[in-house]
């Protein structure tokens, strides 16, 4: 008996913590607002055994402070690989997108800002 009555003061205590309120899940299903804008690739770095590939894209800052230029590694963290080059046409001068997503309903990331290797 003075075994249930310890479980059930834990419990009642665990219970007591979270107020009642219902928990928030990290997570989705998120809903984003994007805005898309011109990303100039204008220069193609290989790695040392040249089956990799950084992108460095020059954008139009949205906020109108002037140019920016981004590395497509530092926003996607990873490369381009030599098959994406060939398969998608990618080259330096050609425009692609940058995405900022802003998000509308959820728990997810707030603000997430990409490169597409998709034409502008």
């Amino acid at each position: 008996m003075k075994r249930f009555r310890y479980l059930f003061i834990i419990f009642v205590i665990i219970n007591s913590c979270r107020n009642g309120k219902k928990e928030n899940v990290d997570g989705g299903p998120c809903s984003y607002e994007d805005k898309t804008y011109p990303a100039r690739l204008v220069k193609l770095e290989a790695s040392p055994d040249s089956s990799t590939f950084n992108g460095w894209f020059e954008i139009d800052d949205p906020s109108g402070n002037g140019k920016d230029t981004i590395s497509y590694l530092r926003m996607t963290n990873r490369d381009i690989t030599k098959e994406q080059l060939q398969k998608d046409s990618i080259a330096a001068g050609n425009i692609y997108k940058y995405v900022e997503s802003t998000i509308k309903t959820g728990e997810c990331d707030p603000d997430v800002r990409m490169i597409r290797l998709e034409k502008y």
